[in-house]
């Protein structure tokens, strides 16, 4: 028994941090409606409130976020001042364009909610397949 117990809490010692290191943090998940920017530039949305009162929509995922536009999957997230009020994201992502000429790239992103407010600044696309 003594045996079993010491096993089981290397096991427990072990896989803990491992579990705990692939968690993915709390991303500011939800629907959002565009305000101020368009595309390179920062842009702000604010919390969405009704299609009828959005223009242009940015739906957050845990798993990734998608537009009109664009589906994108995150790859890696990295948490700038977790203990702040407000942290910011550092995303990676793969993304598929439903129209135009580039079709799949990767792409980073900053995002960082306060207040009811989200800035999402995308930058650094690398173009990984265009359509034919």
């Amino acid at each position: 028994m003594k045996k079993l117990l010491i096993a089981l809490a290397t096991t427990v010692t072990l896989v803990g941090p491992a579990a705990a290191a692939n968690e993915r943090p709390s991303m500011p998940v939800g629907d959002w409606c565009l305000f101020q920017g368009e595309y390179p530039n920062p842009m702000y949305f604010r919390a969405w409130v009704s299609d009828d009162d959005c223009g242009e929509k940015l739906t957050i995922k845990p798993d990734g976020y998608e537009t009109y536009a664009v589906s994108c999957t995150f790859s890696h997230i990295r948490v700038h001042d977790k203990d702040a009020a407000y942290p910011y994201y550092t995303v990676s992502a793969t993304c598929l364009r439903r129209h135009g000429s580039i079709v799949r790239y990767r792409q980073k992103v900053d995002l960082q909610e306060m207040k009811m407010k989200l800035y999402f600044k995308a930058y650094r696309r690398e173009i990984l397949e265009k359509a034919p």
